[in-house]
Formats: C-alpha cells, sequence, structure tokens
C-alpha cells in the first residue's frame, strides 16, 4: 500500500469524524500532518540526500543538528546539482552537504494551530512544508500533500453517494 494510499485511510477516519462532530472548521494542524518526520542531519551529504529522496519518496526533509531542528531541504535544493546546467560544476555531491543546502528561515507551526491558519501561512510564504514543533520538540511536518488529501477526503465526505478509493 502506497503512502498516499495508507494517510488516505487516516484521514478518511479523522475528517468523518470532525465532520459528524461539526468541527471541520476547528481542525488542527495535529490532526492531518505527517507525524515523526524523517529527518536529516546538516552534515549529510547531498549524495545521501539524494538517495534518501528516492528511497523514502518525500520532496522536504527537516535538518536537524543535535536533535535541534535547524532547517528544511526540499528535493528541489538538490536539482541544481545535476544536468548541463550546474552552476557549480567541480562540486561533487558528497562534498556539498544539507546544511549547504538548507533554508534556515524557517516558518513553523504547533499541532494546535488550526489548519486554515497553516494553509494561509502556507500559501502567503509560497512554501509547500511547515514544520511542526511543539515547543522545541518537532513533532510532525504539515505538506501540501497533507494539504490536498485533506481535502480530496472532505469533498469525498460532501458526496456520501461516492465511493471513495
Amino acid at each position: 500500500m502506497s503512502r498516499a494510499e495508507l494517510k488516505r485511510i487516516f484521514l478518511r477516519d479523522v475528517l468523518t469524524g470532525a465532520a459528524h462532530s461539526g468541527l471541520i472548521p476547528e481542525m488542527t494542524v495535529g490532526a492531518v500532518m505527517t507525524p515523526q518526520p524523517f529527518m536529516v542531519r546538516a552534515d549529510c551529504p547531498a549524495a545521501e540526500l539524494v538517495l534518501h529522496f528516492h528511497e523514502k519518496q518525500f520532496r522536504h526533509f527537516l535538518v536537524s543538528d543535535g536533535g535541534r531542528l535547524v532547517g528544511i531541504i526540499s528535493d528541489r535544493d538538490v536539482i541544481p546539482y545535476f544536468g548541463e546546467y550546474v552552476p557549480r560544476k567541480s562540486v561533487k555531491l558528497n562534498n556539498v552537504t544539507a546544511a549547504d543546502l538548507m533554508s534556515t528561515d524557517l516558518i513553523t507551526v504547533e499541532p494546535t494551530t488550526l489548519l486554515a491558519e497553516a494553509i494561509q501561512l502556507m500559501v502567503n510564504a509560497g512554501i509547500n512544508s511547515l514544520p511542526v514543533v511543539d515547543g522545541d520538540v518537532t513533532v510532525g511536518i504539515l505538506t501540501s500533500t497533507d494539504v490536498f488529501l485533506s481535502l480530496e477526503q472532505l469533498l469525498f465526505l460532501a458526496l456520501p453517494a461516492q465511493e471513495v478509493t
């Protein structure tokens, strides 16, 4: 079963309960985020990042240094090191680390943040993911995929006769 299929099943249960309770507008990030996100160390070589992106099939990784959240990296941050238009052709992927590629100007949310507020932050900042923190502890990540799958399940809930796949 794919990661998206597992997430759909989870979200279907969460959103069905919220819909029956009339709590959809009060849905929080914690209800739909991906918990316990895969994190990479700041010193992780870019070559290893590429392997992780393929293996995990994620587009974003949170970056930690000594257990502390220090950045976020997207698969698109690694793309410039491939192909004909490589800006630094002499740089080998093993000499570039997550710390060299990551974004450090993090926008974070808490699990109790309303989902609508988090989506607004993502749209206004032009980003596709938000680290979810509880104090100093990273507890999850909210991605555009989480948001899209949540919307998909809400739309299916609006059509009760529709078979949800």
